[in-house]
């Protein structure tokens, strides 16, 4: 799966639920297929092939990533993507 950038881990789907005989476990085998390649690599692929075709960079990365979800690799959480916001950096700080 190297070959195309993902990876698929392996789980399981669990649910406990009432019935009138008494309480029935449902345990189930789930998938989850992730890409591996990073969201950085992601945006400068996806700038440079809008500025071939003459087109906004910013702007398709923008319809690209909104609404997509994400993993972190420091803590393997999932994060939905609402808007990039291309006026921060890495430098940035966030005041309360």
């Amino acid at each position: 799966m190297d070959a195309h950038n993902i990876k698929v881990w392996p789980g399981f789907d669990s649910r406990l639920t009432m019935k009138e005989s008494g309480v029935l476990l449902n345990i189930d085998v789930c998938f989850k297929v992730v890409r591996t390649d990073n969201c950085l690599n992601y945006m400068n692929d996806l700038r440079d092939k809008a500025e071939q075709r003459r087109q906004d960079g910013q702007q398709a990365i923008q319809d690209a990533l909104t609404g997509s979800t994400v993993v972190t690799r420091y803590n393997q959480k999932t994060y939905k993507i609402d808007r990039v916001d291309f006026g921060q950096s890495p430098a940035t700080t966030f005041d309360k």
